[in-house]
C-alpha cells in the first residue's frame, strides 16, 4: 500500500498512520468475501508488473522509479489490474485520511472511526 500511497508534501503517507495495527483488526473483523478481496488485489499488485509494465520481477523488488511508474499505471483505467487492487486502494485512502482528520474535514470527507 505505501507504494500507492506515498508522502507527501502536504498529505501523510500510509506507513505515517499506523497502518500494521490497522490491517490486523481489519482482517480479524471485516467479514470474509472483503478479507479475500484485500488479499487478491495486495496478491495482483505484487505479481502484476509484468503485464503491467513489461518487467518480470514482483513489485517488491522493482527499483523505486519502476515501482512509482507501476503504481501510478494502476491509477489508469486501461490497466487489468486495476479491478482487484481497487479494494486496497480504497481501504488504504480510508486510512490515510482517517489519519489526517483536519485535512479531511478541510475536504468534507468523514473519516472512519479508530
Amino acid at each position: 500500500m505505501s507504494a500507492l500511497f506515498p508522502r507527501s508534501r502536504d498529505w501523510p503517507g500510509i506507513v505515517d498512520t499506523g497502518v500494521d495495527e490497522f490491517l490486523v483488526r481489519f482482517m480479524r473483523d471485516a467479514p470474509f468475501s472483503l478479507r479475500v478481496g484485500v488479499r487478491l488485489g495486495a496478491f495482483v499488485f505484487m505479481f502484476f508488473p509484468l503485464i503491467t509494465i513489461g518487467i518480470p520481477l514482483p513489485s517488491f523488488l522493482l527499483p523505486a522509479k519502476t515501482l512509482d511508474r507501476y503504481a501510478a499505471k494502476n491509477f489508469q483505467p486501461s490497466d487489468l489490474s486495476r479491478p482487484a487492487s481497487g479494494v486496497p486502494r480504497q481501504d488504504g485512502g480510508r486510512i490515510v485520511l482517517g489519519s489526517a482528520s483536519d485535512d479531511a474535514k478541510e475536504l468534507c470527507i468523514a473519516c472512519l472511526p479508530a
